[in-house]
């Protein structure tokens, strides 16, 4: 592998991911195999493992991957000529209909989940802090052009966000409620008015 060109080892590389992932969420991740996820990529199971030691680093490949999509709106959203207020709705309405998207077939999207957390756990850490990050630099530059007014832009963005977690249930665990973008939209107006001082 190492004569190839970087290109061709890295687009090698997705299109394996891609397939696994498509396994992954048809049959599961603890029931699909290394020789499953050859026949789904349509290739040897020997050229699986040129580029992936297991179905573990299979799976903490596709939570990288999952990372740098996120790294790579979130600066997008960042370095937009959006003023506060829109840059806050683009970026969580993209982690929602993200978040929907993930969980669209529950019990496989579940079992996939549960096994990103335990494999990659560096890797939902850092979603976390990407998420703090990103939020917090966005209600601070509302508060530079003074379309929002804090005592502590820490705080509320602490607040706000453990306000929003309700929206985003941890797979396998039982939720009073179905989240639903209606609602995920008119908590964000609530902050973004009290914000604003419209309370």
């Amino acid at each position: 592998m190492s004569s190839m060109p970087r290109k061709k080892v890295e687009g090698r590389a997705d299109f394996i991911l891609e397939s696994a992932l498509n396994l992954f969420a048809k049959s599961g991740y603890a029931k699909s195999t290394m020789n499953d996820v050859a026949a789904e990529a349509g290739v040897a199971v020997g050229t699986i493992y040129l580029y992936f030691k297991s179905k573990e680093d299979i799976l903490g490949a596709c939570a990288q991957r999952f990372h740098k999509v996120h790294q790579k709106f979130a600066r997008s959203i960042l370095e937009s000529q959006k003023t506060p207020d829109l840059k806050l709705r683009a970026y969580l309405l993209n982690r929602f209909e993200s978040w929907e998207k993930e969980t669209a077939s529950a019990s496989k999207t579940t079992d996939l989940a549960q096994a990103m957390i335990t494999a990659a756990p560096e890797i939902n850490q850092a979603e976390y802090v990407l998420w703090n990050t990103t939020i917090k630099s966005i209600l601070e530059e509302g508060a530079r052009c003074k379309l929002y007014r804090f005592k502590s832009v820490s705080k509320e963005a602490k607040i706000f966000i453990q306000s929003l977690a309700g929206f985003f249930p941890m797979p396998g665990i039982n939720h009073p409620f179905t989240p639903t973008k209606k609602e995920f939209l008119d908590a964000i107006q609530w902050f973004d008015q009290k914000w604003r001082g419209h309370e």
